[in-house]
């Protein structure tokens, strides 16, 4: 009866112990190694596989209107991160935007600059606010900060600057096309202070 009891009951308690008792050993031997052991839980190298090391500017890039008008009111940016594994992944760090005007039948497409905007992407909520789950990419209204967009092309230039100084940079031509009310303006404009716009 006393070994039927030690069988059905004390048998499986040990049994149990004895794994924990391997989990254990095997999770102090792997935490003492990433202190400063031979078996740290991952290298430097290995964080590097999930990080970004390339960013493209989606053709969805171009001026938008975000009220009831045609008028854009800025520039949205669609921007798609990837990893070592050409795969699509989160960024944190900062955006740097740069908006140049077009430079035709030179080596040097990028002419003056007449915009630049930053986007700090270290915070949870800023996270949220641009990333888009659907399509797992970045999206960021820039808004204009000083006279509006006329017709043309433009160079968008975007540059990720990670925590680890890393620097990841792309360029786009985007052409803006100005619609008929605010080609309206613009003659007005124009008309008004006799200044060539286009």
């Amino acid at each position: 009866m006393k070994y039927r009891y030690l069988k059905n009951y004390l048998l499986p308690v040990f049994l149990l112990l004895t794994a924990l008792s391997f989990i254990i050993t095997g999770c102090e031997q792997r935490n003492s190694g990433a202190k400063g052991g031979s078996t740290p839980w991952a290298t430097n190298e290995q964080y590097k596989l999930l990080l970004p090391a390339k960013i493209d500017i989606l053709p969805f890039t171009k001026p938008r209107s975000w009220d009831d008008d045609q008028i854009p009111d800025g520039i949205e940016v669609v921007l798609r991160p990837l990893d070592s594994f050409g795969d699509q992944t989160k960024a944190v760090g900062c955006f740097r935007f740069e908006l140049y005007t077009f430079q035709k039948a030179s080596g040097e497409t990028k002419g003056q600059r007449i915009g630049f905007w930053e986007e700090n992407m270290t915070t949870k909520e800023s996270q949220n606010l641009h990333w888009d789950k659907i399509t797992r990419t970045y999206r960021f209204r820039l808004a204009w900060t000083g006279e509006k967009t006329r017709q043309g092309k433009y160079v968008l230039e975007v540059t990720y600057l990670a925590p680890s100084s890393l620097r990841l940079t792309d360029t786009y031509i985007m052409e803006a096309r100005v619609s008929k009310e605010q080609t309206k303006e613009n003659i007005e404009k124009k008309q008004k202070s006799n200044f060539k716009l286009f």
